[in-house]
């Protein structure tokens, strides 16, 4: 608004000095109205292009934002991913008779292959298991109470590694007493 009050008052004054100036100063001012509204739309030119940028700028706040916000729910999954091939390697350790399946889930992580859903290579994951850690996979430790082995109940039996992964992790006692661990 400010700016709109000083350009009129300089067109008035324009309007005032070119009604006493005979042709040539007429001329010379013309040649100076030009160049100043070339001034002008310049000035305009780039505020427009700031105005441009700060909402462009805006826009990718927010894009920056739901980006954030998916990375955020991706490394979530990542995590509860993580745990559940952890909780299954240890619901397999067990199955083949280690004391500590989670113990050895922890330190063979590395070594974890999934491959569909399943663990690849058991046999030779339960070879080095047994090499590098006999003493867990032993029926009795010295300060260690072993696990009761129960009856398994036929329904547990039939579900797959992965289920068999989900129950461990999120009813742990329930999957004790159906495998005795």
């Amino acid at each position: 608004m400010e700016e709109r009050n000083e350009q009129q008052a300089l067109l008035e004054s324009v309007r005032a000095a070119l009604e006493g100036c005979d042709e040539q100063e007429r001329e010379a001012l013309g040649h100076e109205l030009a160049a100043l509204a070339e001034g002008f739309a310049g000035a305009a030119e780039w505020e427009a292009e700031q105005l441009a940028r700060s909402e462009a700028r805006v826009q990718m706040e927010q894009r920056l934002t739901e980006y954030e916000q998916q990375v955020g729910a991706l490394r979530l999954q990542a995590q509860e991913l993580k745990q559940m091939k952890r909780a299954a390697a240890a619901a397999f350790f067990v199955q083949a008779g280690a004391v500590d399946g989670e113990y050895l889930a922890e330190r063979l992580g590395e070594q974890i292959r999934f491959q569909d859903g399943e663990i690849g290579e058991p046999a030779a994951l339960i070879k080095a298991a047994r090499e590098q850690y006999p003493a867990l996979f032993k029926k009795e430790l010295v300060g260690v109470r072993p696990a009761e082995v129960k009856e398994i109940h036929e329904p547990v039996r039939e579900l797959s590694f992965l289920e068999r992964a989900r129950l461990y992790e999120q009813r742990p006692m329930d999957y004790r007493r159906a495998f005795g661990r």
